[in-house]
């Protein structure tokens, strides 16, 4: 997102928010909205180049206590105010021997095949590769 606002002359926009603004530290979104609205001209590349944006996310190590409806409801908020395309992948549960896996350099999928991490990361593996190949059948199809 940031590299798209230094590009496409939107840097003049962005240089206009911090000098007319007291807040220093400036979120993404806050800086759509205002080149949306205070610059008219430019509204039309931004959105088209945010649209091109496809953004998957996986939230990992994801605890049990939360609620599991909780990466469908960031990728909601996230396509509502970003004005890209996010993806959910799913969650990769929390297991301590992950780490444990990490520091004697053992694959983890491979030592704990049936545990919930394990199969978290197939679930997510298998929405990739359906979703690519869906992408290359209509490329190439």
């Amino acid at each position: 997102m940031k590299q798209l606002l230094k590009r496409h002359a939107f840097k003049s926009a962005i240089k206009s928010i911090s000098i007319n603004s007291n807040n220093p530290v400036f979120k993404p979104p806050n800086i759509i909205e205002f080149i949306l609205k205070y610059y008219p001209d430019k509204e039309r590349i931004l959105r088209k180049k945010l649209s091109e944006l496809k953004i998957k996310f996986i939230f990992n190590q994801f605890r049990q206590n939360l609620d599991s409806r909780l990466g469908d409801q960031f990728e909601t908020i996230c396509n509502r105010h970003f004005y890209s395309q996010f993806q959910f992948l799913g969650n990769v549960s929390y297991d301590w021997r992950v780490y444990d896996s990490v520091l004697s350099g053992k694959l983890y999928v491979n030592k704990f095949p049936y545990t919930q991490p394990s199969i978290d990361l197939k679930k997510i593996t298998d929405k990739i590769t359906t979703c690519e190949s869906f992408d290359n059948r209509k490329i190439f199809g």
